[in-house]
């Protein structure tokens, strides 16, 4: 009967392909997760691996053993909902590691820390900043926050709610400079938008959206971000606001607002994890509870596979 540990090691290979992606997931080194992978093989009557390199390759045969593995997690997580959620439950110790585009971290997660530790204590909230989609699908995180919805991965989504991105500066200036995002990040639509709008490429480009306004507030210039970051009572304006059109726009009738949906994600073997569920139902309710939320997004949105 194979080791539970080593097929567990299987199932993460399986889903995140690579031995460094499912150490990672695994909270282990590589040399660990390729000696339980060896020891599991040579435990079986038929390969499950094949050498590929420095690690390991699933076999058609190794890929049925990693699906039963998936299933039996799943069922696994489905019988500790059930006991924690029973009269007689006692707090269980978890690590969740959530990723998430900065600016959501520090604009609308980072006020609700301290409710979710006092509701949860026994969660231990591990929050990296980042906006990689791939790593929920290999596993190397727990669940994410994307600010689109993704396209390819046995994943369950679920929308929380909607922001609006745009080019901001002081009401009391008229910017012909602007600051963008860097170079990854020229195909967004707001950074095209943007040099549709003032005409030329950015006069300094910076990876975050926070750093983007700090640079605002110094330089006068005009800089792309979302509009929890620019509220109009602290004396922000959207660059070109027609306010008698009703919507955001340029002398040259583009729009310089985008919307952008936010969008939970984590991996379908995870859906009856019940230390994960907390979190995403203390997620969804911070994104109800947040100004930039919209029609009562979330409340009434359902999960879907991908």
């Amino acid at each position: 009967m194979p080791n539970w540990t080593d097929l567990k090691c299987l199932m993460h290979l399986a889903r995140s392909q690579t031995m460094t992606n499912a150490a990672f997931a695994l909270k282990a080194n590589v040399s660990t997760v390729s000696r339980r992978l060896k020891r599991l093989n040579s435990s079986l009557a038929e390969p499950a691996l094949v050498k590929f390199g420095n690690g390991w390759k699933l076999t058609p045969y190794g890929d049925k053993l990693a699906e039963a593995a998936a299933h039996f997690q799943v069922s696994l997580n489905r019988i500790e909902t059930e006991e924690i959620n029973g009269d007689n439950a006692k707090q269980v110790s978890r690590k969740i590691t959530l990723s998430a585009p900065h600016v959501l971290v520090s604009a609308y997660l980072s006020g609700f820390f301290a409710g979710f530790a006092d509701l949860h204590p026994g969660i231990e909230l591990n929050i990296v900043a980042e906006n990689k989609h791939e790593r929920t699908a290999d596993g190397t995180v727990d669940l994410a926050l994307h600010l689109e919805r993704p396209s390819k991965g046995r994943l369950m989504c679920r929308k929380v709610g909607v922001l609006q991105t745009g080019i901001f500066a002081k009401k009391s200036t008229h910017p012909t400079k602007w600051i963008g995002l860097d170079h990854s990040m020229d195909n967004w639509p707001e950074m095209e938008r943007a040099k549709q709008i003032f005409k030329s490429e950015p006069e300094l480009r910076i990876n975050t959206l926070e750093c983007i306004k700090s640079a605002v507030e110094k330089t006068g210039w005009a800089g792309l971000g979302i509009d929890a970051l620019y509220p109009e009572h602290q004396g922000w304006k959207t660059i070109e606001a027609d306010a008698f059109a009703g919507e955001n726009k340029t002398l040259d009738g583009l729009k310089s607002s985008y919307a952008r949906e936010v969008w939970l994600v984590y991996h379908e073997t995870r859906r009856h994890d019940a230390a994960l569920r907390y979190v995403c139902d203390w997620i969804i309710q911070v994104f109800q509870k947040s100004q930039f939320k919209k029609d009562n997004i979330g409340s009434h949105e359902s999960e879907c596979r991908i």
